[in-house]
């Protein structure tokens, strides 16, 4: 699995999967541990340099997930 680069919250991930199923997911948010990084994102640099390239945005590899698991 490798990152995209592009930051997403927890939240916006819950959101999409609810778009996607056309179901309201029950979910608790939490604070999180106090030395956690609120906000991170994959580095792929090093593969993009040796010629990867992104096929999938998030939202296309949770409907392919959910659609392959549904």
């Amino acid at each position: 699995n490798i990152g995209t680069g592009i930051y997403s919250t927890n939240l916006e991930v819950v959101r999409e999967l609810e778009n996607i199923s056309g179901k309201k997911l029950n979910f608790t948010e939490d604070k999180g541990r106090t030395y956690d990084n609120p906000k991170w994102v994959a580095d792929n640099k090093v593969l993009k340099s040796l010629g990867w390239k992104q096929r999938y945005f998030l939202a296309d590899g949770l409907k392919a997930t959910y659609k392959a698991l549904t």
